[in-house]
């Protein structure tokens, strides 16, 4: 695999500077945590000198967590995402839960860090740098703050530095690997959803973030500080969770930064989320446990690299006898969006390897998959890397399936359905009126939406359907004038564009299911929350982008609460339209 341009690792650490002997820390205020099964954690508010030439000119926060009852403790350093503010509790939870002294550490200009005067923030300064280059940059000052939060959990006599992990989630998860790749002390790294490879695809803030600050801007930050750029110098076990629908941190990027780690490595993957790892979220915990235990055990079962073999489509993969074994899989041109739909097939075991038969509609369609693996003694989860390939390719000669532009809610948990969006109601499945639903509860935020992302436009359009078919509720009237009927296209990629109509001009009230037909054509370009800087102008839809169905926000009494059952995409009033003539024409929207 080629190394991309990069800022060498001695440049870099020349910028961060050298730490000094000892470092200069204060306590800021103490107390304990007493769990209920007895047992106790320390913890106290800390701040450590970071300043590059005069230490005590900047400092960093931290909540510092220490398990009592154990000598020689395994440090951990946790950096926050979001925000990036560290919590107590979390800090707290993570000595408890690890055996550990635990660091969790502010962001500078967070928490009570020093203010640099500089604004972590997407839409701040987190992508700039002036005159001097990516050396004056914010970037540099966090990571000058972990260098030294790591000299200062080192220098504690309870801790053992042998077994030093440094853990990340989101934004945290991004500097986990990059602290990873700049200090050889680190033993392990845990990264969550953060990743590199923003030149294969990135989450359209922060390439227009990017790309404002001028032409090569975005070249010359991601030579300093993309992780897949680094990877190479991680020396450190890496433990990398992901989702299939994460779209801070694309998928292709995710795959292209794990491909790039040389380091030992494990993986895993949640098929239909968005940002987060149900029902593996405290997964990563257990895994840095093991990892610092007293014998270094892995507790992450096997998985073999899968293969897709013909002539009906089948997948094979080595993993233990004693697992359970899914193939997720994703099919269609839409990578490059963030939004898919990925199916699952359940293999069994024939002859001492795992098989499965994905349904394929079209052999020369393109197909994404990976292996999950369960360990059914620990219930630890691992994937392989996702593969991509055209069937045809592989010796698939023939479908085993045929294309139905038809979604029913399945009897599955809201967390393994598709879907989600960045700023998504809350969401829940349930039985009512002789209908499965997915609700969507607004919280009275203008502007927020939810998405289900089932439409397969390549395929629809090809079918020549030109209108949407749905079951909609909305228990509350008083909600009806808020809501907005959404279709998506290019769903949560840098070229999505949503399409609206008012579900009060459905000439409906939706006390009931109530099943109605919209022709595309009634659909108008509609700006939702994920289009916070108007990046687009509004464009015909196009039926062959089309990936997702969905409700938006517009304001009203109180928060918007919808249901949506059966979706379908038809022919209005065709032979293909499964619509009855009186609910395509009384009190529908027609073409």
């Amino acid at each position: 695999m080629e190394t991309r341009p990069h800022v060498e690792r001695s440049e870099l650490r020349r910028w961060i500077g050298a730490a000094p002997d000892v470092s200069v820390a204060t306590t800021l205020g103490e107390d304990t945590v007493r769990y209920p099964d007895g047992e106790v954690v320390d913890v106290a508010r800390v701040r450590i000198a970071c300043g590059r030439d005069e230490p005590t000119d900047a400092w960093v926060s931290g909540w510092l967590a220490t398990k009592r009852g154990p000598s020689r403790l395994p440090p951990i350093l946790v950096v926050p995402g979001g925000c990036g503010e560290a919590d107590r509790t979390v800090a707290a939870w993570t000595a408890k839960a690890c055996d550990a002294c635990v660091l969790f550490v502010d962001w500078m200009g967070r928490g009570e860090s020093s203010d640099l005067g500089l604004d972590p923030s997407t839409s701040g300064d987190a992508f700039r740098f002036g005159p001097d280059g990516p050396a004056s940059s914010y970037q540099v000052h966090n990571l000058r703050a972990f260098d030294r939060a790591i000299g200062f959990l080192l220098g504690r006599p309870d801790v053992d530095g042998d077994r030093l992990a440094v853990v990340g989630t989101s934004w945290g998860g991004f500097y986990s690997l990059l602290v990873a790749s700049l200090d050889s002390r680190v033993g392990f790294v845990s990264s969550a959803f953060g990743c590199g490879s923003w030149d294969v695809e990135c989450f359209y803030l922060w390439r227009d973030a990017m790309e404002r600050e001028g032409d090569g801007h975005m070249e010359a930050w991601l030579a300093a500080f993309d992780p897949a750029r680094r990877a190479h110098d991680i020396a450190a076990d890496v433990y990398f969770e992901t989702a299939t629908n994460d779209q801070y941190f694309a998928l292709a990027a995710a795959m292209d930064t794990y491909a790039r780690i040389l380091a030992p490595k494990a993986l895993h993957i949640s098929h239909n989320q968005n940002h987060a790892t149900r029902p593996f979220g405290n997964q990563a915990f257990r895994v840095v446990r093991s990892w610092q235990g007293p014998e270094n055990a892995t507790l992450l079962p096997r998985v073999g690299r899968p293969r897709l073999v013909g002539p009906t489509p089948r997948v094979e993969v080595v993993a233990p006898a004693d697992a359970e074994v899914w193939i997720r899989y994703a099919c269609g041109a839409a990578e490059g969006s963030s939004g898919s739909a990925w199916a699952s097939a359940r293999a069994r075991r024939e002859g001492g390897v795992w098989c499965a038969e994905p349904s394929l509609v079209d052999v020369g369609r393109p197909v994404r998959f990976y292996a999950q693996v369960v360990g059914r003694a620990t219930g630890l989860s691992s994937c392989s890397p996702v593969e991509r390939i055209a069937p045809r390719e592989a010796g698939v000669r023939t479908p085993n399936a045929r294309f139905e532009p038809r979604f029913t809610v399945p009897d599955l948990p809201a967390w393994e359905l598709p879907v989600g969006d960045e700023l998504h109601p809350a969401i829940d499945v349930r039985d009512e009126g002789g209908f499965r639903s997915i609700g969507f509860t607004f919280s009275g935020v203008e502007g927020t939406r939810g998405v289900l992302f089932c439409l397969e436009g390549d395929l629809l359009a090809l079918a020549g359907v030109d209108a949407l078919a749905l079951r909609v509720r909305v228990p509350e009237r008083a909600h009806l004038d808020g809501l907005v009927l959404l279709l998506v296209c290019d769903y949560q990629g840098r070229d999505e564009q949503c399409y609206g109509v008012r579900l009060a001009d459905l000439g409906r009230t939706f006390d009931r299911f109530e099943r109605c037909v919209v022709p595309f054509a009634r659909f108008v370009p509609w700006r939702t929350r994920s289009d916070l800087f108007g990046r687009h102008r509004p464009r015909p839809l196009r039926v062959d982008r089309l990936d997702g169905v969905g409700f938006a926000y517009s304001g009203g009494a109180g928060a918007g609460v919808v249901r949506i059952a059966e979706v379908e995409v038809v022919r209005a009033g065709g032979a293909r339209s499964v619509a009855r003539p009186e609910e395509a024409a009384g009190g529908c929207l027609s073409g």
